[in-house]
């Protein structure tokens, strides 16, 4: 794991990493070293589909409808803990005010892999946020899977310890 300045959290040995504060970063290893800026390039594989999935996860916290409809495919489904199943944005944010009044993912590391049609990026970190009844959490860890098919987001497969968190 190598640290460079503020602003850079984590360096994935692949390279794909993200920076996880504001700006998206990736040192690429050709001899050295680069830092590059990801806002001001065009991308392709791995590292694009890794900064998408960010985006979509960003908008989906943000319940930006517009921007998540501009990159979700149309075979898009979410999946979270205990088997629950959206196709559909606006059941998703009826099901998730029910339960929430604000939540918001730190990531901690991000890794893209390729698969069979396309590309599964890791998400991993802590959420932090307020129950439906007002009691707050934090430090609740969370693993998201986003695959990316042909530039757009496909699935998101969700794991994390907030069923846990609800019973303390």
């Amino acid at each position: 794991m190598i640290f460079f300045a503020a602003n850079l959290k984590f360096i994935n040995s692949c390279n794909v990493t993200i920076d996880i504060n504001s700006e998206a970063y990736f040192f690429q290893p050709v001899n050295w070293l680069r830092l590059i800026n990801v806002n001001s390039m065009e991308l392709e594989g791995a590292m694009s589909d890794a900064i998408l999935a960010q985006k979509f996860l960003d908008f989906l916290q943000s319940q930006n409808i517009d921007e998540l409809n501009k990159i979700i495919s149309n075979n898009f489904k979410m999946i979270w803990p205990g088997n629950i199943q959206f196709t559909e944005l606006e059941d998703f944010y009826v099901w998730g005010a029910g339960r929430f009044q604000s939540v918001k993912n730190i990531y901690e590391k991000i890794d893209a892999v390729d698969v069979d049609g396309g590309t599964a990026v890791y998400l991993m970190g802590w959420i932090e946020g307020v129950f439906s009844n007002g009691v707050e959490f934090q430090d609740v860890r969370f693993i998201d899977r986003v695959l990316i098919v042909g530039g757009r987001v496909e699935e998101l497969l969700v794991w994390s310890d907030l069923a846990e968190e609800k019973t303390k």
